[in-house]
């Protein structure tokens, strides 16, 4: 294996998951906005249920 080959982790900036937190927060409050709670709770569950799917076609476990 040679170097380029090796993936290198960097830990995330101070304060970037409180960022992501407030960001994902501003993303779900408009799309309850445009299309409403239950629209939204029901659109989660099919990404969910398809985003499973896609997986275990794969071969991945969750």
């Amino acid at each position: 294996m040679s170097m380029s080959d090796s993936v290198m982790m960097i830990p995330p900036p101070l304060g970037a998951e409180r960022d992501l937190e407030l960001e994902m927060k501003k993303i779900r409050e408009g799309y309850v906005r445009d299309i409403g709670d239950t629209d939204y709770e029901k659109h989660i569950t099919k990404v969910n249920q398809d985003f499973k799917t896609l997986m275990a076609k794969k071969g991945v476990r969750l």
